[in-house]
């Protein structure tokens, strides 16, 4: 183990980096589409919806 971490260390934090920032651009999509249905539901606006 003591090898990777060596030679590859610094591109592992990069990667793992990199896959929490596509994780968390990802997550926005569907916490905007969460919010529009939770206020048209409030608003009673089903029949758009629907």
């Amino acid at each position: 183990m003591g090898y990777v971490f060596r030679y590859s260390g610094k591109h592992q934090i990069g990667l793992a980096a990199l896959s929490v920032a596509v994780f968390t651009l990802s997550a926005i999509p569907l916490e905007l589409q969460r919010r529009i249905i939770n206020d048209a539901i409030k608003s009673g606006a089903t029949d758009t919806i629907l």
